[in-house]
């Protein structure tokens, strides 16, 4: 748009409409979209006439789509007036139109393609691995300790997580805000929900792990005070109920919405899911993710007096060793369950330090494909950015989420020895009674 507002210029102005080209009437039988267009260029020429808007041969100015990222700017800087908003919305709306007859043609891109085919590959892989963490943590009695009661909570959130977030995520890639699932009733409050939840959840969880181990290493014989089976269980169970709180209040915000150049948005029958009203919801969760990695630091190392992971083993085992050479009376029933519940034998300091490895790289991969994610929907939501830039950010971000829930179940595996033996074990025991089952079959 190379013109100018005429000084004097405003939204008041009473300048005498100019007849609406024959050219702008609406033909019949378009598409929804075109109909639209056509509506929104009546519109804009009337709008035009009362910015009395020129061009450089004193010509009113038609719309145009080359017109589009000059008129903005001129929109934005009089946001404070109500034609303008208004303005703003119906070309709003008419991008929305514009998106699903789009999508409707199937106009695709090179990256919606690998993008989709990351997203089912990771899925995929997610699913799969923290199901079976699941299933060898519940089969495998002397996996029932208070860590692997934790990480199997957090196996089931992250499975979760990717089993909702997915789908919601390609069919956001690939605009099908028309499609069957899309059109659900309540579609976007409850995937909103449902991944706000997970997210929590893994996020108090990951906090009370490192809490316990914490706990565990540093104050001992406190442990039993603070954990033992049933109270973890129960701890779980708040954890999760805590996490459905939050995740409520930003789930039930979220709706099919557009938004326009002045940041306004507009709740629609058929659209993006975005937020409708507050933006400080994701700040309250960029900050417990921040918390939950500045919650690792204590279990590195001990303050005075406790255990570090570092130094621990030569404590406790001079500790130990001390106690045993001693020729002092048994020790009281209560103190025996104290040293053989909380404290740390000798020959577990290598498993006790591998735990705590592992932990501190859950944690690192949790913060470090979280943050990305928080900042660029602060970014777009402080900075508006509707760039192409700002688009593709969004999924690879978000991608980054259900990267951080396929790690988990590959770095137990790894860094565990034990729970590497009982994924082989329950594997072998399961191949076995399917051969058995087989054979039976074979002879019936």
């Amino acid at each position: 748009l190379q013109g100018s507002i005429k000084k004097g210029a405003g939204m008041n102005h009473s300048s005498t409409l100019l007849p609406i080209p024959s050219t702008l009437e609406p033909p019949i039988g378009l598409s929804k979209y075109n109909q639209a267009l056509t509506d929104f260029n009546l519109f804009h020429y009337e709008y035009m006439q009362h910015l009395n808007v020129i061009n450089a041969s004193g010509h009113e100015v038609p719309f145009t789509d080359i017109d589009r990222d000059n008129f903005k700017e001129m929109i934005v800087r009089n946001c404070n007036l109500s034609l303008v908003q208004d303005y703003a919305a119906r070309f709003a709306m008419l991008v929305v139109l514009k998106e699903e007859e789009m999508a409707n043609v199937h106009v695709s891109s090179l990256f919606t393609l690998i993008l989709t085919a990351i997203f089912a590959l990771v899925g995929a892989v997610g699913a799969i691995g923290n199901l079976l963490t699941v299933w060898v943590i519940y089969s495998t009695t002397s996996l029932h300790s208070h860590t692997n009661l934790f990480l199997a909570s957090l196996a089931i959130s992250d499975l979760l997580l990717i089993v909702v977030g997915v789908p919601f995520d390609v069919l956001h890639a690939w605009r099908a805000t028309d499609s069957l699932v899309a059109r659900l009733p309540a579609y976007c409050e409850i995937t909103s929900t449902s991944i706000s939840l997970f997210t929590f959840a893994s996020t108090l969880t990951i906090v009370s792990l490192t809490f316990e181990r914490y706990v565990a290493i540093c104050h001992p014989f406190s442990l039993r005070m603070w954990f033992d089976r049933k109270k973890v269980i129960r701890l779980i169970y708040v954890l999760w109920f805590f996490a459905a709180v939050p995740s409520l209040y930003i789930g039930l915000q979220f709706k099919r919405v557009t938004r326009d150049w002045c940041g306004a948005s507009h709740v629609i029958e058929q659209g993006r899911c975005d937020y409708v009203n507050y933006g400080f919801s994701f700040q309250i969760e960029m900050a417990i993710s921040a918390v939950v990695h500045m919650h690792t630091a204590p279990t590195a190392e001990c303050p005075a007096g406790g255990v570090s992971t570092a130094q621990g083993g030569r404590r406790v085992s001079r500790m130990y060793s001390t106690v045993s050479n001693m020729s002092a009376p048994p020790a009281s029933p209560l103190l025996q369950m104290h040293m053989r519940d909380s404290a740390v034998p000798p020959m577990s300091q290598q498993a006790q330090r591998m735990v705590m490895k592992m932990l501190f790289t859950v944690t690192t991969v949790f913060f470090v494909c979280y943050l990305p994610y928080h900042v660029q929907r602060l970014i777009v939501m402080y900075a508006r950015c509707d760039s192409a830039i700002c688009e593709m950010l969004y999924p690879i971000t978000g991608l980054l989420q259900y990267v951080s829930a396929t790690l988990n179940p590959i770095i137990y595996n790894l860094m565990s020895i034990r729970f590497r033996a009982a994924f082989r074990r329950q594997m072998s025991e399961l191949l076995i009674r399917r051969k058995r089952d087989l054979s039976s079959i074979v002879r019936i």
